[in-house]
């Protein structure tokens, strides 16, 4: 039987990448609806997604905010005393919400639920049909996690997870270097379909600027959320190296570190919030990017093809720098979009490497983006995947 008809599913904040397929899904003449949980009404950047989602007529369906207040007690308790843990998260309000929600609607061909709380909330709902279940793993988490070791709903969600894979339909994901990691730790893996789907983006690449007019001149861009001192101080120390005329630049908006003076450092921080539709203009005005990812664990060492800051870079026809991991050093051998690191200290040397061969680096940019990360060219091979029984 044909898809016409596809739940998209998440728990959370209605983040870009519900936008982005459902705007993929519903381009290619599908009838594509959102199931958005949350505990809270979605703040202002996500409010704005939410709009554009419904501008190009695709419903989103919200249940938002906290269970009954007797309700609520007793799922705190029963989470104090190791009774409940995912329903905790995934509460009965929620499921009770969505079930009548989903009343209303004619019946769905395909279930895409985003990671596993999502899966959890759709194997709620559809208890006799997972069989029409995709989960797509946006987030790998194992036991080099810190969420998993410390955190007891995260590791009950993903014990879930790989209980639950072999049962679904298939399990979409990003790449086969995080398929592994995440297959690794589930029962029967060799029953579980694998559809790899890079992060992509939604129109074409941009055309890239030409390259500064001083040879070492360079505007470096860390594009993300600051979560992390240590972090921000390793991005201060690196530019203490920059040559003159090099700037760092540290831009999204998010996290809750605030920027301190480093003697010598190079750093222009703005912690402004940036509107979805406008993060591009901003990424295009940098020369070069940084995607640097924590080693310590999977999910941020195999970020090659999950990460949308890449994708956003390769999007606007600037290269970038990141630590020398497989799924990296994969890339760069195919498109030689990227310098690889082995540590921070690295990092002005590779700079300088870019800035030296500019437009050799920005060629590959531009093929890196065309082959893996725009949607006109990943999508139809999603589709296809998505219809085969």
């Amino acid at each position: 039987m044909p898809i016409t008809r596809i739940l998209l599913v998440r728990d959370g904040d209605f983040f870009i990448h519900v936008y982005q397929l459902a705007r993929l899904l519903a381009k290619a003449g599908l009838d594509v609806e959102i199931l958005n949980t949350s505990n809270a009404e979605p703040e202002p950047l996500y409010r704005d997604l939410i709009a554009q989602t419904r501008a190009l007529g695709i419903p989103c369906h919200l249940v938002t905010g906290p269970p009954p207040w007797l309700e609520g007690r007793l799922l705190a308790l029963g989470y104090q005393l190791h009774i409940v843990t995912k329903r905790a998260a995934i509460t009965p309000h929620k499921v009770r919400e969505s079930l009548k929600v989903l009343s209303t609607r004619p019946p769905f061909d395909l279930v895409i639920a985003f990671d596993p709380s999502s899966l959890y909330l759709a194997c709620q709902l559809f208890r006799n049909e997972l069989s029409r279940i995709v989960e797509y793993s946006l987030e790998v988490s194992d036991e080099s996690h810190g969420d998993f070791q410390t955190r007891r709903t995260e590791r009950s969600f993903r014990l879930f997870e790989r209980s639950t894979l072999p049962q679904l339909r298939a399990l979409l994901i990003q790449d086969r270097f995080r398929a592994q990691v995440l297959l690794r730790h589930v029962r029967h893996a060799e029953k579980v379909r694998t559809i790899f789907f890079p992060v992509a983006m939604s129109g074409p690449g941009r055309r890239p600027a030409p390259r500064p007019a001083g040879a070492g001149e360079a505007r470096v861009l860390f594009f993300g959320g600051l979560w992390s001192e240590a972090f921000l101080r390793e991005l201060q120390l690196i530019s203490t190296h920059f040559r003159d005329g090099q700037v760092l630049m540290i831009r999204g908006g998010r996290g809750a570190v605030r920027s301190t003076p480093v003697d010598g450092s190079k750093v222009d921080v703005s912690t402004e919030p940036i509107p979805f539709a406008h993060v591009n203009d901003v990424i295009a005005t940098a020369d070069l990017g940084l995607a640097i990812y924590p080693s310590e664990e999977a999910n941020s060492r195999c970020s090659a093809f999950a990460s949308e800051k890449v994708a956003r870079y390769l999007q606007c026809g600037i290269p970038f720098i990141a630590f020398d991991h497989e799924d990296y050093a994969f890339l760069r051998a195919e498109t030689g979009c990227c310098e690889l690191v082995a540590s921070y200290a690295e990092v002005p040397d590779a700079v300088n490497r870019i800035m030296d061969n500019y437009e050799r680096y920005q060629r590959g940019a531009v093929a890196a983006f065309e082959r893996f990360y725009w949607h006109d060219i990943t999508g139809p091979a999603l589709l296809r995947e998505l219809a085969r029984d």
